[in-house]
């Protein structure tokens, strides 16, 4: 799936973090970018927008986005899970990307989506 046109949920709650991934989504030309900090945000999102994909923090603040992963699931929306948590990895399910990643790394596991290439 190429991620170009596409519009993507960023749901992630440290800023440094959603200002790189907004650049490479930008550099990837996608479609809009919106961006959750909480799940709740997240879920609202997902009950008023269309998305083509998804990138999902496992651990917002206090709490795990797993009702998130859960909506994607049922919209069938792809997503990449992005965690520096190792024991959380099977918490939501998806695709993992380990924290700390590269852009090129985020690139690669958004092309790979629906490929079925695995993430690194």
């Amino acid at each position: 799936m190429s991620i170009a046109g596409k519009d993507v949920l960023v749901v992630e709650d440290e800023s440094l973090i959603v200002m790189m991934v907004e650049d490479l989504l930008r550099d990837l030309k996608t479609g809009s970018v919106q961006v959750a900090s909480t799940v709740q945000e997240a879920l609202d999102l997902l009950d008023t927008r269309k998305f083509d994909a998804a990138i999902l923090d496992i651990k917002l603040k206090r709490e795990f986005s797993s009702a998130v992963a859960e909506r994607l699931r049922e919209r069938q929306i792809p997503f990449l899970v992005a965690t520096g948590y190792a024991e959380y990895q099977g918490e939501v399910g998806g695709r993992v990307l380990t924290k700390p990643y590269t852009s090129a790394q985020l690139a690669e596991a958004l092309a790979g989506l629906t490929s079925g290439a695995p993430a690194r």
